[in-house]
């Protein structure tokens, strides 16, 4: 009988953190749910800024494309507008 009511007094006990360590798991949880929802949406905003460079990058081929048609490969001053032809191919 001593056995079970051993096994009885321990069912009862709890295991409790202090209201400081508590307070601090959850700080810590908190802030990290955070994070992850700030990487979550600058992770979207990514996506958004790379999906505009890809137009405006392909928009910019087109312009490049119609020049190039006009003028051949060149280098242009980009504060003046002038342009020279491209000594080795590049622009």
């Amino acid at each position: 009988m001593a056995k079970a009511t051993k096994v009885k007094e321990l069912a009862t006990e709890t295991n409790v953190l202090t209201t400081e360590q508590l307070d601090a798991v959850k700080q810590h949880v908190e802030q990290l749910g955070l994070i992850q929802k700030r990487i979550g949406e600058l992770s979207v905003e990514k996506g958004i800024a790379m999906n505009q460079f890809m137009q405006v990058n392909a928009s910019f081929g087109k312009v490049k494309q119609e020049l190039e048609a006009e003028y051949g490969e060149v280098s242009i001053n980009m504060e003046t507008g002038e342009y020279t032809p491209a000594a080795d191919g590049t622009n």
